[in-house]
């Protein structure tokens, strides 16, 4: 029963998930070839998404932004739990289009998925992100009822 769970916590592309699932299926008896496979499976979708990220990483460093948030956006499809991918988008994110209401509002979301994904943050770490969340919320908010003003005319 253990490798139907891991084979679909796979396929939702819940890395964590399937690789210990994979593990325990691995040391019951029968089931360690099966295991063998899904433990690969596991290994080429998280060095499939390394790749992206590194790549993203490689293009936003070189103003490449629209291409990077594309890769971020792909790494972030391959494993949701991804921190890193997150962070990366939402720095693209907020560079690309800074006068955006929409996309500084996705950044928000991503810096905040950030937070959640990386673990315990160190408190100074915290504090400058939840202050930089603040302040791109403001500078949305500014921008989206500067731009109501301006339709409204």
């Amino acid at each position: 029963q253990l490798l139907p769970v891991a084979d679909l916590a796979l396929m939702i592309k819940d890395l964590d998930s399937a690789e210990r699932a994979f593990k325990k299926a691995g040391s019951i008896p029968g089931g360690e070839k099966r295991a063998a496979r899904g433990l690969a499976q596991v290994a080429k979708a998280r060095k499939a998404v390394k790749e992206d990220v590194t790549m993203a990483q490689d293009l936003a460093r070189r103003k490449q932004l629209a291409s990077s948030i594309d890769k971020f956006h792909s790494a972030i499809s391959g494993n949701p739990r991804q921190a890193d991918a997150h962070e990366g988008l939402a720095q693209s994110l907020e560079r690309l289009y800074p006068d955006s209401p929409k996309d500084l509002e996705e950044s928000i979301t991503q810096y905040r998925a950030y937070m959640a994904l990386s673990g315990p943050l160190p408190e100074k770490e915290k504090e400058k992100l939840e202050k930089h969340i603040a302040k791109l919320q403001s500078r949305a908010t500014k921008l989206e009822q500067k731009n109501k003003v301006a339709s409204a005319k």
